[in-house]
């Protein structure tokens, strides 16, 4: 399915996609840490995109002003599972919008186009994390109706 409107399409990420998305994710890495990730970083978000356009319970949508045009931006999702709840979480993975793209409502577009997408597959309720220090991020979800609710924390072993 392809959502077309003035800013252009959203539709489903193809594999000969998977190079400019994994460049734009890059773009997002680098403005939100200050730096690209290095090969083996590299390696595993283009498998992880990879098998997100093969697995029925993962996403990737991209956006693009017309057929051919660089693309402008993505959003990846998952279904989120519990063992002993019914139902799924709609997960917003990540969400990147070319800088010279934004404030053109793409964002926008790949939500909820990344929204309908969740709920037709189960989904009763969403989520996003966004970093506290990206206002603009944050910016955007409260303007279109999301509200802060979890402070989250994570850990990572060193491996």
């Amino acid at each position: 399915m392809i959502t077309t409107t003035t800013t252009g399409s959203v539709r489903e990420a193809r594999h000969e996609d998977l190079a400019q998305v994994l460049d734009l994710w890059n773009q997002n890495v680098l403005r939100a840490v200050g730096e690209h990730l290095d090969d083996e970083e590299n390696a595993a978000v283009a498998a992880h995109l990879e098998a997100t356009l093969e697995h029925g319970l993962s996403s990737c949508l991209v956006a693009q002003d017309v057929p051919g045009a660089p693309l402008d931006g993505f959003v990846t999702t998952h279904l989120l599972g519990h063992s002993t709840f019914p139902g799924y979480v709609g997960m917003v993975e990540e969400l990147f919008v070319h800088p010279d793209r934004r404030r053109r409502g793409i964002g926008r577009m790949l939500v909820e186009r990344a929204l309908a997408q969740l709920r037709a597959g189960g989904a009763d309720h969403f989520r996003i994390e966004v970093a506290p220090e990206d206002r603009e991020a944050a910016g955007l979800f409260a303007a279109i109706g999301w509200e802060p609710s979890l402070l989250i924390f994570s850990h990572y072993d060193d491996v």
